[in-house]
């Protein structure tokens, strides 16, 4: 009841979730039935409870499995981790709860961001982090391509999605549900991204081709 009580009266606000774990790790399952799709369900259910009218909820690339090339919202969920899973199933959740309340649902699934502070094991942070601190790190052939999307981007779309919203707040946004993949639309091999960051890090030390690819990892 936390969460509906720090909201009140929600039917003049606008709802973004962001959180999840980051952990993918088969350790890691856990926590992501609590803490991504758990926390997630809370979050829809409470702004439900409120009357909130309009919610932007993130999803991820990784409900999509191992699909490949360049792919639309209309692409099948085929998820191969348990934080894919986590996340398409919060996604029925929200299209099930949007067919049955007043209440406008934005979904949305970003490329590859990246940007400054990022910490974690994602590529383009791992691989700073080494370089700056001169450690060797095992890195895949670097053949994948992906599509990267810098982080003011994202919160650009964020933005207009919350404009939107307020700028149809008189006549409201129509209930429903809509599916959005954000992203540049061009595709990086990840070996050029390496490239780029031995050439600001000299020292970088990354041993190509010793790590294997994810079970699950699109081309």
């Amino acid at each position: 009841g936390r969460y509906e009580a720090l909201l009140g009266d929600g039917s003049r606000t606008t709802v973004v979730h962001l959180a999840a774990s980051l952990d993918r790790s088969p350790a890691g399952a856990t926590g992501q039935w609590r803490d991504t799709f758990g926390a997630g369900r809370n979050v829809l259910e409470g702004s439900l409870a409120r009357g909130v009218p309009h919610l932007i909820l993130a999803g991820s690339m990784d409900e999509l499995g191992s699909l490949s090339g360049v792919l639309g919202p209309e692409a099948p969920s085929r998820p191969g981790t348990v934080y894919g899973l986590c996340k398409s199933l919060l996604r029925e959740v929200t299209e099930f709860e949007a067919r049955r309340h007043q209440v406008h649902i934005d979904w949305f699934r970003p490329t590859v961001v990246y940007g400054p502070g990022q910490r974690g094991p994602m590529l383009i942070p791992s691989a700073c982090d080494a370089a700056v601190n001169g450690r060797p790190l095992d890195v895949t052939d670097g053949q994948q391509l992906r599509d990267f999307l810098f982080v003011e981007d994202l919160i650009a779309w964020i933005e207009l999605a919350i404009e939107r919203g307020s700028s149809e707040e008189a006549g409201g946004l129509q209930p429903g549900f809509d599916l959005h993949h954000i992203g540049t639309g061009q595709a990086t091999p990840v070996g050029a991204v390496l490239d780029r960051i031995e050439d600001a890090f000299p020292g970088s030390r990354f041993h190509r081709g010793a790590r294997a690819r994810g079970a699950h990892e699109p081309e």
